[in-house]
């Protein structure tokens, strides 16, 4: 185990990339996951800050709508006080009467500032007994500077209303120039609230509107603590408004802290800053109800991901480990018996055919002992054979050597006497010298035989091969055969193609395979007969010797020779003439011999007509080109 898993950490392995491509499937699925929950948390900031954006302009339109109305009002109330004149304050009184009764501005008061600064009539109290000097409000210095110009003060608690109010003063002053007092229409700061909270279309939001000193002027009476929770003032403070008048206060974070998507926009008509926000739990229930359904698809996807990859490692990889196990034991020498079940039918397959590769393994190996075993023994009947040979050989050349001094001086002495060197003989004794010496020549020739043969079996004769020309040999061949035999008159005609290739072999033992085909078939034909000698070169090269032998019903001269192909292939005589001059039954072995040893084939055919064909052939692997 320890191995495998090193050669996992090393070489490529199922195992390893399996791990490998789990590990980058979940790699890849983390990353798309916070791809998705960064792109879903990019695209709501945008939607809830674009919603923001347009909601405080809403906000920003309605205040304006509330101030403009009212300054409207305010204008027109202060024109006619200007016509009916100033002093008649029960006509002032009247006509505010007649304002507060139409439906709009709702709870809003009317008031009207002497020229001493004091607030001596209102709308809900109607004529004040004890006049309020207003002279520290910020809006009536406004409007002493600037008399027909409606002003805006900050918010205040009414002295006489006891409420949040937003004054909105306008002086007024005669041809002259002369300031004759002052309308103040005080708008109720949680009607106005109420009013610009009905333009506002989206759940969760809240406001806060401020002076441009972040004084609070109203803010969604829902949440009463939305401005100081929620905005810094010295963060406002650094904010320049002449450069950014609208822009991104705090957005929400996805890891549970406690900011808000905020807005901030400065209206654009009157010096107040709207900040607007999206409640954080509605925020978290958006964002899960648009980020859930994709991380449920992605987790969908790991899920038959994962299952995938049980699946391939299940059905596949483990069972492609344990045929690498059964693989090792058949390697181990032992059987193999692993034929998984279950898995898909390529890997049965697989195991059945490494089954069978286990099981030839194995009939190989117990062949291979067996085959061990004979050779074992053929080595040890070899040796003794060879060892047989050996003594066979020895005993032979004795013999020979024995043979050879009295066999040599009876061939002397019938020499002697068939010369007649000791005198004259008549017929008859001259007809004997003759047969003793002739029958003497044949058993020299038959000892020299005998002793070619020992010495192929004992494995002394050896090829000496070089590159013969064959043209050149054979027509070597048909000269000798020529000289020894021309008297008999027999033809060899040679028929040769234009350019005949070289052949590797033994130049003297391919001598002697012709020279006995062409003795042993000049043994069996007349005088006059012809030998035909053909070569010809397809997928080796082939020598075709041709002849027709006589009827012996026909000759009464003809004689069946003992055997064919006579000569003696391998010793090693003193000239080639030699070979023609042998004349044993050993030749037509022998000559075969001599062409196997060539790893050539001899093949005889004879027709009904004595019509006579020897074929030899020699593998293309001799041939030079």
């Amino acid at each position: 185990m320890v191995s495998r898993m090193l050669k996992i950490r090393t070489k490529p392995s199922l195992y390893r990339d399996f791990a490998l491509l789990s590990a980058f499937i979940l790699f890849i699925l983390v990353l798309v996951s916070v791809w998705v929950v960064y792109e879903t948390y990019q695209d709501h900031t945008k939607t809830v800050l674009k919603q923001l954006e347009n909601e405080s302009i809403r906000i920003d339109r309605a205040l304006i709508v509330e101030i403009e109305n009212a300054s409207y009002l305010l204008e027109s109330i202060g024109r006619q006080i200007s016509n009916q004149g100033t002093d008649n304050l029960e006509q002032i009184n009247e006509l505010f009467t007649s304002f507060d009764k139409q439906e709009y501005p709702k709870n809003s008061i009317f008031s009207w500032i002497s020229s001493d600064q004091r607030l001596v009539l209102s709308s809900n109290k109607g004529m004040i007994e004890k006049p309020v000097d207003v002279s520290d409000r910020d809006y009536l210095k406004k409007a002493l500077a600037d008399p027909w110009s409606v002003q805006i003060g900050r918010p205040i608690l009414g002295r006489v209303s006891e409420e949040w109010v937003i004054p909105l003063a306008m002086g007024l002053a005669d041809d002259q120039g002369n300031y004759l007092g002052a309308v103040l229409i005080s708008l109720d700061i949680n009607t106005l609230t109420r009013e610009i909270s009905k333009v506002i279309k989206q759940n969760g939001i809240s406001y806060a509107i401020t002076n441009t000193s972040f004084t609070l002027l109203t803010q969604v009476s829902d949440s009463q603590n939305f401005f100081t929770r929620n905005f810094d003032v010295k963060e406002l403070a650094a904010l320049d408004f002449n450069e950014t008048p609208s822009g991104i206060y705090s957005t929400a974070s996805l890891f549970g802290e406690d900011n808000i998507y905020s807005y901030y926009e400065m209206s654009s008509r009157y010096p107040y800053v709207i900040l607007i926000g999206y409640d954080q739990n509605l925020n978290d229930s958006a964002i899960q109800n648009i980020l859930m359904p994709r991380l449920f698809q992605l987790v969908v996807i790991a899920v038959f991901l994962l299952f995938v990859l049980w699946s391939v490692r299940r059905r596949i990889i483990q069972p492609v480990v344990n045929l690498t196990d059964g693989t090792s034991e058949i390697v181990r020498g032992e059987k193999f018996n692993l034929l998984p079940q279950g898995g898909p039918i390529e890997i049965e397959m697989l195991a059945q055919e490494i089954q069978r590769l286990g099981q030839y393994i194995y009939e190989s190996k117990r062949i291979e002992e067996e085959l061990r075993q004979k050779n074992s023994h053929l080595n040890a009947i070899r040796e003794s054979a060879q060892h047989t040979n050996q003594v066979k050989a020895e005993f032979l050349e004795s013999v020979s050597h024995e043979l050879m001094a009295p066999i040599n001086a009876i061939l002397e002495n019938a020499q002697a006497l068939r010369d007649q060197h000791f005198g004259p003989l008549d017929a008859k004794y001259s007809e004997n010298a003759d047969a003793i010496y002739s029958q003497s020549a044949h058993i020299m020739h038959i000892i020299n035989d005998i002793r070619a043969i020992s010495e192929a079996e004992s494995g002394i004769v050896a090829l000496n091969e070089s590159d013969v020309d064959v043209p050149f040999i054979l027509q070597k061949c048909v000269r000798l055969f020529n000289e020894k035999l021309g008297h008999r008159e027999i033809q060899v005609s040679l028929h040769l193609p234009e350019e005949p290739p070289k052949l590797r072999a033994d130049e003297l033992r391919l001598k002697q395979i012709f020279l006995n085909i062409f003795t042993s078939a000049s043994n069996q034909l007349n005088p006059g007969s012809d030998i035909q000698v053909s070569v010809s070169h397809d997928n080796g090269l082939h020598f075709t010797i041709e002849y027709t032998l006589p009827d012996p019903m026909e000759d009464e001269n003809y004689m069946q020779p003992s055997n064919s192909f006579t000569g003696t292939p391998f010793a090693e005589p003193k000239s080639i003439g030699n070979y023609v001059q042998s004349s044993t039954g050993l030749g037509i072995a022998l000559t075969r011999l001599i062409v196997a040893m060539h790893q050539g084939e001899l093949e005889t055919r004879s027709k009904p007509n004595r019509h006579t064909t020897v074929r030899i052939s020699f593998p293309e692997s001799r041939i030079i080109s």
